[in-house]
């Protein structure tokens, strides 16, 4: 990428820039300089590096290369994305997972690791905590290789594999306190995409609802949130974050969540609103916490709420305006429990990732 130096050149500046840049000597550019615009004074060399242009002969700026004047506006038509016999459409990313499992996992994946087994041990929280409660520079030498898988893997998570989303999220917070256990965790995620590399989120034909779900794990320390917001039966955004303040209660915690849940939730509204298919009423952001639920719709629980920052209550402020509605769902059928913690069992795993995935 070329580097861009600022539009206002000024010779006054200093010796060194007029020594690098002799051909801007005893000029300077205004806004009523036809010239006037995003000119780049340095080019790429051949070898990867940057080097000025040469100057013209007549001390002016130089004149752009053929190569960079404008295209045609008229471009071929991008080809449409392959659709199933129903007209769905699959959204995967199988040749960039089989990059990372060839990179980091140079012998195959875990012979214990099968299609039905879970990206991450049941030991994952405690591997985790004990990482945490170590000096930043106890395993220098793994520090360099977490980030690099961590890195690709966060793509991953945050484009078509949200099934890792969670484990991901948590392996971060010690990007500077890795141990071998949290690298063997890594192996895990790694291994779990190689045996199903072209899993991704398939979107269907038929006309469905905005519909979302929130979840929170209260924790003693910083709360986690997790949601999913689903469109034409697929996850269209979700997200596993560490909350910003601490929570004194189940219920705080799950109104933070909700509120967060309720910022993509409006986003995306006025996304399917521009493609012309506006919703037909205030979307569902479902949660498993009946006083949450409550407090979205009335000032309940004042005495246990009223030291709760006025940012977090911005899920009632969505339901006062008739743009989202919290029905109550059990935790069983909760789907934003696979964004905040462990699942207990593979086959609960499962069972929610097909459902979010909508996997045919």
């Amino acid at each position: 990428m070329a580097a861009r130096a600022s539009e206002d050149v000024r010779p006054e500046g200093g010796t060194a820039a007029r020594a690098r840049f002799p051909y801007l000597a005893g000029r300077r550019r205004t806004l009523d300089d036809p010239n006037f615009g995003p000119s780049p004074l340095l080019t790429s060399s051949a070898h990867g590096g940057v080097s000025p242009p040469p100057p013209r002969d007549d001390g002016g700026l130089p004149s752009p290369s053929p190569s960079a004047a404008p295209q045609s506006p008229q471009s071929p038509p991008h080809s449409p994305l392959p659709r199933a016999s129903n007209g769905a459409i699959k959204l995967h990313q199988t040749s960039y997972v089989k990059k990372l499992v060839e990179r980091f996992l140079p012998h195959g994946p875990l012979e214990k690791v099968q299609r039905g087994s879970l990206p991450y041990s049941s030991d994952f929280l405690k591997h985790i905590a004990d990482a945490l409660a170590l000096p930043p520079d106890s395993y220098p030498e793994l520090v360099r290789p977490m980030q690099e898988r961590l890195g690709c893997l966060m793509y991953a998570a945050t484009s078509t594999r949200c099934d890792i989303a969670f484990p991901v999220h948590y392996l971060c917070k010690c990007l500077q306190r890795p141990t071998p256990e949290l690298i063997r965790e890594t192996d895990l995620i790694l291994s779990y995409l190689a045996r199903l590399p072209s899993a991704g989120l398939t979107y269907t034909r038929e006309q469905m609802r905005l519909s979302g779900f929130s979840d929170a794990s209260w924790e003693t320390a910083a709360s986690t949130s997790g949601w999913v917001v689903l469109w034409q039966s697929a996850a269209l955004s979700w997200g596993s974050r560490k909350q910003k303040s601490i929570a004194l209660s189940s219920c705080e915690a799950e109104i933070i969540a909700l509120s967060e849940a309720a910022k993509d939730v409006v986003y995306l509204r006025k996304l399917i609103r521009g493609l012309g298919e506006p919703e037909p009423g205030p979307s569902t952001l479902a949660t498993d916490s009946q006083s949450a639920r409550d407090v979205s719709y009335n000032p309940e629980h004042h005495d246990r709420m009223k030291h709760v920052q006025r940012r977090h209550f911005f899920i009632r402020d969505m339901v006062e305006s008739f743009e989202i509605e919290v029905p109550f769902v059990r935790t069983a059928d909760n789907i934003a429990d696979f964004f905040t913690k462990p699942m207990k069992s593979a086959n609960q795993f499962h069972a929610f990732r097909k459902t979010i995935m909508n996997e045919l």
